[in-house]
């Protein structure tokens, strides 16, 4: 048992909330300077915006402080890396590793240095899934080169359901889906294939590294198989080959028992799946795993309708269906002729391939939800990109009225 998380105090939280809005404002006003569709679009966006704040404050209380399992942990485990800090010990540097302790690391340091404040940070924490999804909406109509676009796409890249949800709270999914997000910025994008944003790219590449380096590296190897793609010269290529040693090299020090022999990775995944599930740690999925196969089927399909147990899997199981739908419906019905073409959507499908192979050996529904966002940059890309055909407009077309619409 932990004890979970103080509730916090509301005026702390409130003055939060209208600091969440007034950076949410400031992202948006900058986008809008620059993207025509996002300056069409402002109003819709702010009202989105303000009910996310609201949401994540409402929130905090609803759940009675978020005295939620994994929260509770994180939690705890950075009140001991703030201990250990003021303590002066040098053991709180043995949290300062890629993945959950990082996490935890993170946090202390800001418990140290601001006092414990888990309520604010899981506002900060969902203001940062926001403008993960609000930049990847302005890369998107830059890729396109828009100058409209039907509200309704706006509404389904930026407010996703498990985006406000999970993105909300003392977890690493705010930072790490914001982080994916901003990975994609490192694509060339537009007629003129000039990269997003260098510096974005590299933020959310770092982040990314430091929470959840096992999903990173698939991007990243996504990221890198598009530049081969499009600028595949000598630069490049001693480039990609900097960045492929150096992410073996930190793998490899993770966890070096997947390189114990050559099909320790899969044997060692599997391993760790059947004590789980031996183990009976709330283990919902079932069945043996199938390398890539499996992963395909969490990520699209499940949880499946008669899996739904309560209401957060009833939000992501409608969820996963509808988007599966749209892809499939878009990548079917519309003319998708030339899309893989476009480095963007070429990265986002190859994300969700290499993704399928950690997703494969997820053993818990609840995890699943939750961790979905590790995709949902890239499913969201994919269902989208064949409706900008038929209900957006680019520069080169003409808006169409307010009585067309």
């Amino acid at each position: 048992m932990n004890d979970g998380m103080p509730p916090g105090d509301l005026l702390i939280s409130l003055v939060t909330m209208i600091i969440v809005i007034g950076l949410s404002g400031l992202l948006l006003n900058h986008l809008a300077s620059r993207n025509p569709v996002i300056r069409d679009q402002k109003n819709l966006i702010i009202a989105i915006m303000i009910a996310s704040a609201i949401f994540g404050t409402c929130r905090i209380y609803a759940f009675q402080g978020m005295r939620m399992a994994d929260q509770g942990r994180h939690h705890n485990q950075s009140r001991i890396v703030k201990q250990l800090y003021e303590n002066g010990e040098p053991k709180v540097f043995d949290f300062a590793t890629p993945g959950n302790q990082g996490f935890q690391f993170v946090n202390g340091m800001i418990y140290a240095t601001f006092g414990e404040c888990p309520n604010v940070l899981s506002q900060l924490y969902g203001f940062l899934g926001l403008a993960g999804a609000l930049l990847l909406w302005d890369l998107i109509c830059r890729e396109f080169e828009l100058l409209y676009a039907r509200p309704f796409l706006c509404v389904m890249m930026i407010a996703l359901p498990s985006v406000f949800f999970w993105c909300q709270g003392l977890w690493k999914e705010g930072p790490t889906f914001f982080a994916y997000c901003l990975m994609f910025q490192l694509c060339p994008v537009g007629t003129n294939k000039k990269t997003g944003s260098l510096s974005l790219g590299i933020i959310g590449s770092v982040i990314a590294m430091w929470l959840r380096p096992q999903m990173a590296i698939a991007y990243a190897a996504a990221l890198v198989l598009t530049t081969l793609k499009e600028r595949a010269n000598l630069k490049v290529l001693v480039t990609t080959g900097v960045i492929m040693v150096a992410a073996f090299l930190l793998l490899q020090r993770l966890v070096p028992a997947f390189f114990a022999e050559p099909d320790a990775l899969v044997s060692k995944l599997g391993s760790a799946y059947r004590v789980r599930v031996d183990a009976d740690v709330g283990s919902t999925i079932g069945g043996s795993p199938i390398p890539i196969l499996s992963g395909i089927n969490l990520i699209f399909l499940r949880p499946y309708p008669f899996e739904i147990s309560n209401q957060f899997m009833l939000v992501a199981s409608v969820e996963v269906y509808i988007l599966t739908g749209v892809i499939i419906l878009g990548w079917t019905k519309f003319r998708t002729t030339g899309l893989l073409k476009r480095p963007i959507i070429f990265m986002a499908s190859v994300s969700v391939l290499l993704l399928s192979f950690p997703f494969s050996y997820m053993y818990n529904l609840g995890l699943l939800s939750r961790q979905r966002l590790a995709v949902t940059p890239a499913l969201l890309l994919l269902a989208i990109a064949p409706l900008l055909i038929k209900y957006a407009y680019p520069n080169s077309q003409r808006a169409p009225s307010s009585r067309e619409i």
